[in-house]
């Protein structure tokens, strides 16, 4: 599992655990209306955001795992969160992504998502991996199913419409059979 002095990577980011220093980069994220569109909160104001930046904090005391930090491995340009949380309600762990604008359609969310599944997969105890957003987000939609994840239900976050995406536990026999899986 991820401790606080070790990161995730990707191909061409790195996942890092918040911090408090990381407020104004959270901020930057969380304030810009075209990121938070599909966000049932929109925009959110800083005493919001602190609070996410503390909930993300004691999330990673809690479970060892949480939101992460993530940045550019070329540049060190945080680029935006990106993550496992626990969803009680579901008995289940949340695939968690949101990039600032300039990082949209380079891939990087896809090679993220793949890479934390793959993660989760291989750390945690979990037999499904859930990921929720509106029927709008045709793009978000569109890297949970190049990472595996199938239309589980259309359903409501928060009294407003959502769609839930999921991806189960590959069993012992498909990794036998298919050993170059991800996890």
């Amino acid at each position: 599992m991820i401790k606080s002095n070790n990161r995730l990577e990707t191909s061409r980011t790195y996942l890092r655990n918040f911090c408090l220093d990381d407020l104004d980069l959270l901020y930057q994220l969380h304030s810009d209306p075209q990121v938070m569109q599909h966000f049932h909160t929109g925009p959110r104001s800083r005493l919001e955001i602190i609070k996410n930046l503390h909930d993300y904090i004691q999330h990673q005391e809690i479970y060892n795992f949480s939101n992460w930090a993530v940045f550019e491995k070329n540049t060190d340009q945080f680029i935006g969160r990106a993550g496992p949380l626990v969803w009680e309600a579901q008995q289940s762990v949340e695939l968690s992504y949101v990039l600032h604008q300039k990082f949209w359609g380079l891939g990087f969310a896809t090679e993220l998502a793949g890479q934390i599944i793959t993660w989760i997969f291989k750390n945690l105890t979990v037999d499904k991996i859930v990921a929720v957003t509106t029927p709008e987000n045709l793009a978000s939609q569109k890297v949970m199913s190049k990472v595996g994840m199938q239309l589980d239900q259309h359903t409501t976050l928060n009294g407003l419409p959502a769609v839930q995406y999921i991806i189960y536990r590959p069993d012992t026999i498909t990794q036998i059979i298919y050993p170059d899986l991800l996890y």
